[in-house]
């Protein structure tokens, strides 16, 4: 594929759609253009894809209003929605090696085997004997792969790619980060957490947690409606506020706990392991006060993504750019794909 043309990131998310055009100068990512659209109420992303004609509609609409020129696009499939796993195995010849990956990903898949799409690759890490091999596999379903193909094409654009959007994280947030780390993804309804090692992510756990519990709770106690209630949200400091407190305090404790449980069973794994720090990202990771809660309640370093970190963009846009980048990590992710 030639590294000269545009790319398209589009991220299909629960709240709404994010679109990246980036370029490749020189070797490096140079923004062209963005644009996001919001769903009036978060949504589950099997429902959302499901109607397919309707999404490719939007996409259609906000690609317009981008002004967009790019054709080739490379979008995300939703950690939540996919089974991930890296695998220890004997080095055995590539054939034996593949065999062996498709046994024993059809034990551990929550997917029909006759609806099973493995991607799998090995990695190089630092811990590996001679006589043994990792590799990251991805399984998901045909029938969501053709829900995306479809929502593209009926949109007029090329769809070079689908990958997993916890790489299109760890390429905007990580780099080439070598340490161990986690990511925490608080999107609208649910929060991803991954643990990358090497930039590979080792362990990934999703819970049902997110923005949107807290946007109605504001809205019901607060007696307003939920375009005021998100606003506040954004705005204000959620452990300060008497309307909010105890449904903030919950969902910083239930993630910190996830992330806790997280950092022993790596440590079970990998004897004297040490994550560093935890990266913070998603719509909802911009509340404030969420930042220095969580660090104190899993004793880790807690910094706030900035996925532009590695895109040329012009300095005046840089205020705009600070207020949407955790929300737009895994659409600028998925752009760099096939330009870094």
């Amino acid at each position: 594929m030639p590294k000269s043309q545009n790319y398209l990131g589009i991220d299909i998310g629960a709240s709404g759609i994010k679109l990246v055009e980036l370029a490749n100068v020189g070797g490096r990512a140079r923004l062209v253009t963005y644009a996001f659209s919001e769903y009036d109420s978060a949504q589950p992303i099997g429902q959302i894809i499901e109607n397919t004609a309707e999404k490719a509609k939007e996409l259609a609409s906000l690609y317009k209003q981008s002004g967009a020129k790019a054709k080739m696009a490379i979008t995300g499939l939703p950690m939540s929605s996919v089974f991930t796993t890296l695998l220890t195995l004997s080095n055995i010849p590539p054939k034996q090696l593949e065999v062996e990956i498709k046994n024993k990903i059809k034990k551990l898949a929550p997917i029909p085997e006759d609806d099973l799409v493995l991607d799998f690759k090995k990695v190089e890490m630092k811990d590996m004997s001679a006589d043994t091999v990792k590799v990251s596999v991805t399984a998901t379903s045909k029938k969501m792969i053709s829900k995306y193909l479809e929502i593209f094409k009926s949109a007029g654009l090329q769809l070079a790619s689908l990958e997993t959007e916890s790489f299109a994280l760890i390429r905007a947030l990580l780099g080439k980060d070598m340490g161990l780390s986690a990511i925490v993804d608080i999107g609208a309804i649910k929060t991803n957490i991954l643990i990358v090692k090497e930039g590979v992510p080792v362990i990934h756990r999703t819970i049902k947690i997110g923005g949107t519990e807290l946007t109605k709770t504001l809205a019901e106690k607060m007696n307003t409606d939920l375009t005021k209630a998100e606003e506040i949200k954004r705005t204000m400091s959620m452990e300060k506020m008497e309307a909010a407190h105890s449904l903030f305090d919950g969902m910083v404790k239930s993630i910190a706990n996830e992330v806790n449980y997280c950092k022993e069973l790596y440590s079970q794994q990998y004897k004297n392991a040490i994550i560093e720090k935890i990266i913070l990202t998603g719509g909802t990771a911009m509340i404030l006060g969420i930042g220095n809660s969580l660090e104190e309640a899993t004793g880790l370093r807690v910094f706030y993504g900035d996925p532009w970190a590695r895109i040329i963009y012009p300095d005046e846009l840089r205020p705009s750019l600070d207020v949407i980048g955790a929300r737009f990590a895994v659409a600028i992710g998925l752009a760099m794909r096939e330009i870094l």
